[in-house]
């Protein structure tokens, strides 16, 4: 049995070019192995960057031989003779592959699932034309949709919804729960809700949850019965004793207050304070070392019946305090789970009325499929037998999607074949698609056994200058013992045994040194990485954000101006989509307040929505107009864009103005309203060109890439649907208007 490779390999370590040297490797030892090769990632960017270096990297072992990048580790891995010999063969490969190009299997995760799932549609009782709904938006709205229809007819329902809106005032929010239950919606596509799901935790009848609430709330109410008797006992003791707890010190007043304020009124149980824990130990523990005689008699007298309340309380608290805090954690979230279910429920209506799979749905029918058949057939099922498996950004795999791909990387390394997986810890950021980065720390390893696995680091950062590179390794080197340490000290905190021996068990006391043990990087010998710069600014967390509106903007200025940076090689990373446009709309506003400032454009993600492009806005306005004349609206707001968008009358009373008087006519091409009758007989793209041509958009040489992606949209949404104008319209409004232009531009402020 071969071992699989895994390559750790942090950002600038070579990844790209340890992949496509694999692939070619591989492929030059036969090059009908091309065909044999899956190569998976994560987007269809990423594929389809991966196949043009594969391809670019071809034609240069064509044409430049010997001095082409991967000749000489291509030459000794291929036990090829010479330098005609290796350009032989990459025009083999070459023509293989553009020859065969949809054996080119450079995949995202989710194409290759789909390849399998449409090849075993019959025996998963799937139509063979069903398509795969992308836009889990969309879904969650129809789901919730179906849910409120239900209600009339659904009395259980209507009450998790009273208890939703009931817990939302008492946490004094707004009762509307309708964003809440999308919210919730969202956790039916993640795969820790799928797993239960599948399960049969949905099979509980209403009877038995109803039973088991029962039984939660008694004994929520037992546990706070017996905590109230203890605090009535104490406050007994403290009267019938006629002493001023307030007048006995410090210590005194604090383990009265437990009783008296934090379990009697708060419900405070386990706010467990130094001082109520010292006092279990003996009567000094109440008093200070200064207290005067008349205290220590005072304290004393009720010593013995206060203590006793004490001791008592803590062998209540520490036998059912799990069984009370899990039991109200439970009740606080019933409600969400009679909820769900009910969502989840309509689920298979959903896929059955609109044909659709959900793409959460794939990875789990993959699941099924693969669980229930072997390597072989799989691969005879969808006409290939794939020889070797390359999984790019592993950090990212999820639990389903490494449960699917295990057996066939298994079989593959049992045949003798090359396999590898290639991520870095650090870089996880699907965590929101269940992507599971202690897969790469440890489950793989302990799945397919360490003596079949070959660990390999990527540690030379050929990207990166030498203070960076010294600056990340320090980084990484402090950071995560700082964090082990603070999650250690948490850990010693956890009372039960048994979950504090699992945690430890799996490795959760050092997990994170173990995650950044191999991250040191190089500094490539015989290079020009010398310099390279870091500079930290601390500010008062009063008030860092103007600290911030003050220094962040001439910081780029100075860069721009002295030209120690180009804008195009700045970017900004910043952690919400609100203070991207924050940060856009500060620098914005700094350059155009004196004219001695750096002038630079900035793009961002908001700025990228076709929508937010002047000439689209024209288009749709009008094609809104198009499909509803009689709506004023859409006509004031077609005048409005089209002036707008020429830098004329922007005034909206205006506007509406002109609507009364007509004299808007002389505001739009006069072509429009001649042309005006026969826009309905015309198919939509044909449509948006009349339009383009109409309102002289290809004048706009700005707004060309947002009018180009908009007609690609709009020549998706006729391929998948018919070509009717309103139905166009509800799709924009819905999904289309949020759909983002690729361009590259100045500066970028990026999430």
């Amino acid at each position: 049995m071969n071992k699989l490779q895994i390559y750790k390999a942090s950002a600038g370590s070579g990844k790209t070019y340890l992949l496509t040297l694999s692939y070619l490797k591989t492929a030059f030892k036969n090059p009908d192995n091309f065909s044999r090769i899956l190569a998976v990632t994560f987007t269809n960017k990423a594929a389809e960057e991966m196949k043009t270096r594969i391809l670019e990297k071809l034609n240069e072992l064509i044409i430049k031989g010997k001095n082409a990048d991967y000749y000489s580790e291509i030459i000794k891995e291929s036990k090829l003779k010479d330098e005609i010999s290796v350009q032989k063969r990459a025009k083999s490969v070459q023509n293989q592959i553009l020859h065969n190009y949809s054996a080119f299997h450079v995949n995202t995760i989710d194409s290759f699932v789909q390849q399998i799932i449409r090849a075993f549609a019959f025996e998963m009782n799937l139509n063979s034309s069903y398509d795969v709904e992308l836009d889990t938006n969309k879904v969650i709205d129809e789901l919730t949709e179906m849910l409120y229809a239900s209600i009339s007819e659904n009395k259980e329902l209507q009450k998790w919804l009273i208890q939703f809106a009931n817990s939302k005032t008492e946490d004094n929010k707004s009762w509307d729960f309708k964003k809440d239950i999308k919210q919730l919606a969202k956790e039916l596509f993640k795969e820790r809700f799928q797993e239960l799901y599948t399960s049969d935790i949905h099979k509980f009848n209403k009877d038995e949850l109803s039973d088991f609430l029962t039984e939660l709330n008694k004994i929520k109410k037992t546990f706070e019965t017996q905590m109230s008797v203890f605090a009535e006992q104490y406050k007994k003791v403290s009267e019938d004793s006629g002493i001023d707890y307030t007048s006995l010190g410090a210590k005194f007043k604090t383990i009265s207050n437990h009783f008296l304020k934090k379990i009697a009124t708060e419900k405070k149980y386990d706010d467990f304070t130094a001082t109520i824990l010292s006092a279990r130990e003996g009567i000094e523990n109440w008093y200070a070392k200064s207290a005067t005689k008349e205290v220590i008699s005072d304290i004393t007298s009720v010593y013995d019946k206060l203590s006793a309340i004490l001791e008592d309380y803590f062998q209540l608290f520490e036998s059912n305090h799990e069984d009370y805090y899990t039991a109200q954690q439970i009740i606080a979230n019933f409600h969400s789970f009679g909820i769900i279910n009910d969502l989840a429920g309509f689920l298979p209506d959903y896929r059955n009325e609109n044909n659709v799979l959900l793409i959460s749905d794939t990875t789990l029918l993959l699941k099924e499929i693969i669980g229930n058949n072997d390597a072989p057939f799989i691969y005879e099922k969808i006409g290939n037998r794939f020889k070797h498996i390359f999984i790019d950004e592993f950090q990212d795999t999820s639990g389903f999607q490494w449960e699917n791909f295990k057996p066939l990387i298994i079989n593959s390394l049992s045949m003798g074949f090359k396999n590898l997986i290639v991520g870095d810890i650090k870089q996880s950021i699907y965590r929101w698609r269940s992507g599971d980065w202690k897969l790469l720390l440890s489950g793989v390893k302990n799945d397919i056994g360490t003596n079949f696995i070959e660990d390999k680091t990527l540690d030379t950062n050929w990207r990166s200058l030498e203070n960076i590179i010294t600056f990340n390794n320090t980084i990484f080197e402090i950071i995560p013992q700082i964090l082990q340490n603070q999650y250690n000290e948490k850990l010693k905190e956890i009372n039960n045994t048994i979950v504090k021996e699992a945690l430890k068990d799996q490795n959760y006391d050092r997990m994170l040194i173990d995650a950044y043990s191999d991250q040191k990087q190089k500094v490539p010998e015989d290079t020009d990485k010398k310099g390279g710069s870091v500079k930290m600014y601390f500010l008062e967390k009063d008030d860092y954000k103007e600290q911030l509106d003050e220094k962040f903007p001439q910081i780029i200025d100075e860069m721009i101006k002295n030209k120690t940076k180009n804008a195009k090689d700045i970017g900004i990373l910043v952690r919400t989509n609100k203070q991207a446009k924050e940060i856009t709309e500060l620098l914005t506003r700094y350059q155009n307040e004196t004219s001695d400032r750096a002038k630079y454009k900035i793009i961002s993600g908001e700025s990228l929505y076709i929508e937010n492009s002047s000439a689209v806005r024209v288009l749709t306005a009008s094609m809104k107009y198009i499909d509803n004349p009689k709506d004023t609206i859409n006509l004031a707001q077609l005048v409005f864009e089209y002036q707008k968008l020429n830098h004329n009358m922007t005034d909206v009373n205006k506007v509406f103005l002109s609507l009364h008087d007509e004299s808007y006519k002389q505001l739009l091409p006069l072509r429009f309203f001649n042309d005006f009758e026969i826009f309905s007989q015309k198919e939509l793209f044909e449509l948006s060109e009349e339009l383009i041509s109409i309102f002289n958009l290809t004048d706009k040489t700005r707004e060309f890439a947002y009018i180009k992606t908009f007609q690609d949209s709009l020549a998706e949404f006729t391929r998948k649907k018919y070509s009717d104008l309103s139905e166009f319209i509800d799709w924009w409004e819905e999904k289309g208007k949020n759909t983002s232009v690729q361009i590259s531009d100045k500066i970028n402020a990026l999430t």
